[in-house]
């Protein structure tokens, strides 16, 4: 058997990891391959990775991860040389999606579906060490863009935008930010969830996106428009959709209490789906890996990538 170090990733069926010959091992040193989460772990070989879910490289630490990882053929989730990777496509983005946290799921009372005047949800930082515009490694950083929008959004709908720089700091909450991100919402009780990436990247979907389906509030998105191929964009507003933010504000505040309750509940028909087959999406995911898995080989030293020597 082949032994695949999951290390801080819980999201694979270890029934699946077996009919397919890998056993999983808690030892990096015994690994065959390592299939992580967020980050591999330090002394991991970077041409023997899958990452469920890379961050982005929205940091100078990720960023050198990024770029070494180019130099390798076996770093098959994302990569800004595309010589030394497999090919984007949306069909089989390299970083696979966050599954949405069930846990947190809202479910308002159907009376309760309609706009209050009570505005919109943002939580992000305002300020950002990164200069506007930034681009790195191909990848367009938008959290100046977003921090404005956010602005805003909260300038014509009202509403409350919380993190470092903002005048509430919720988000840096030691508790759990997820679970403070829902307290926040309740006790505010806002119409929409703005929704915004850290970038705009091919196959990036992160917890932000499934946070607004699951708070049972209209969310407004911001990220890479192949979400509209991935989810029902009947589900949520795509902030993309308008030119401008005073666009984006003109067709929330028109819209009407049948197109609000219409969003909620083909965002609630979305968990729904996801909700209703886990086990089955969980064996879908794990089988993913195991197909990418079988691209990242190592012989005598050397990795290979689809039988094509490399030498890196």
């Amino acid at each position: 058997m082949k032994k695949m170090y999951t290390g801080n990733n819980p999201r694979l069926d270890p029934a699946t990891l077996a009919e397919r010959g890998w056993d999983i091992t808690d030892s990096p040193n015994d690994a065959d391959l390592f299939c992580t989460y967020l980050a591999p772990p330090p002394d991991c070989d970077p041409a023997r990775t899958i990452l469920m879910q890379g961050e982005p490289p929205i940091t100078p630490g990720r960023v050198a991860l990024y770029e070494r990882a180019a130099e390798f053929m076996g770093w098959v989730t994302f990569s800004p040389k595309t010589a030394n990777a497999i090919a984007f496509s949306d069909t089989a983005p390299h970083m696979l999606p966050y599954p949405p946290r069930m846990e947190l799921r809202v479910r308002r009372d159907d009376s309760e579906l309609c706009r209050k005047g009570r505005g919109i949800y943002f939580a992000g930082h305002k300020r950002p060490a990164h200069k506007p515009d930034a681009v790195q490694c191909g990848v367009p950083i938008i959290y100046h863009r977003r921090a404005r929008w956010a602005s805003r959004l909260m300038e014509r709908l009202g509403g409350r935008c919380v993190g470092a720089g903002w005048t509430e700091q919720t988000k840096d909450a030691p508790g759990g930010w997820g679970a403070s991100k829902f307290a926040d919402l309740a006790a505010g009780d806002f119409d929409f969830h703005f929704c915004a990436e850290n970038c705009i990247m091919r196959g990036y979907i992160s917890e932000k996106f499934w946070h607004g389906l699951l708070s049972d509030r209209a969310a407004v998105y911001m990220g890479h428009c192949a979400i509209k191929r991935a989810v029902d964009p009947s589900a949520y507003v795509f902030a993309d959709d308008f030119a401008t933010p005073d666009d984006l504000a003109d067709y929330l505040l028109r819209m009407t209490p049948r197109q609000y309750r219409a969003i909620i509940a083909a965002a609630r028909g979305v968990l729904d789906d996801v909700g209703d087959r886990p086990e089955q999406e969980l064996r879908r995911l794990t089988a993913r890996v195991c197909d990418m898995a079988e691209k990242v080989r190592a012989w005598d030293g050397i990795f290979t990538h689809e039988h094509e020597r490399i030498e890196a």
